[in-house]
């Protein structure tokens, strides 16, 4: 009897743990994005970025971009099994051409990439 037991648990228990893990980790999008420190702290960058972009501060703009991408690139690293690959390219892509136009100084150009980035940031949930 206490064979069939063990049988029995091994039968369902397995592969309901299995299926647990599985629904966890697919569900940690949310848990997994938020900053652990000041330093992957993506929608704080973001709005620093945007700060400095409205007041015409490039040259610290600049500083926030190459710590905003270090910051989004230490998140994509922990979301990268959970969120889709297509969000996570359009964020680096996002970021990328951030880059370009703080480096360029064009302001139109700044707000529209830190707009569809955070829009893609947000939506990473969904």
């Amino acid at each position: 009897m206490k064979k069939k037991a063990v049988y029995s648990i091994l039968y369902y228990g397995v592969p309901v743990v299995i299926l647990a893990v599985f629904v966890a980790a697919l569900n940690s999008v949310p848990y997994l994005k938020r900053p652990i420190g000041p330093h992957d702290d993506v929608p704080g960058l973001m709005a620093a970025v945007e700060a400095h972009v409205v007041a015409g501060r490039w040259d610290q703009a600049r500083a926030d971009v190459e710590r905003l991408i270090t910051a989004w690139d230490m998140v994509a690293r922990r979301i990268q099994f959970t969120a889709g690959r297509d969000k996570l390219t359009r964020i680096s892509a996002n970021l990328a051409r951030l880059r370009g136009a703080v480096m360029a100084e064009d302001r139109t150009g700044a707000l529209v990439e830190l707009g569809e980035a955070r829009e893609q940031w947000d939506s990473l949930e969904r």
